[in-house]
């Protein structure tokens, strides 16, 4: 396993991208940084995104969640406490993963 850091230096906020390194699939957590950044930081390894993972709601974390989503086809992986009020959730919530 593989953990990369991709930071947003305007918000001072995280974003990781985990990832098997035989597979190459992964998830990304907390997607706040630029959607371009993060597809650019995950290609750049080869990484297959997966999951999207969501910590909590603040906007530094959840900025570029669905053009992420939607770019990749990734799934939305959230807490119930997490809050999030996205059609994708809703969606999610009846749903396996």
């Amino acid at each position: 396993m593989k953990i990369k850091t991709v930071n947003n230096y305007y918000t001072d906020e995280n974003t990781y991208i985990v990832y098997d390194e035989n597979t190459k699939n992964g998830l990304v957590i907390d997607p706040g940084y630029k959607c371009d950044g993060i597809l650019k930081a995950a290609q750049d390894d080869g990484v297959n995104i997966k999951y999207v993972l969501i910590t909590h709601c603040h906007y530094d974390h959840i900025s570029d969640m669905e053009q992420l989503r939607e770019k990749t086809g990734a799934k939305l992986v959230s807490g119930d406490k997490a809050s999030i009020k996205t059609n994708a959730l809703r969606k999610m919530r009846n749903s396996t993963i």
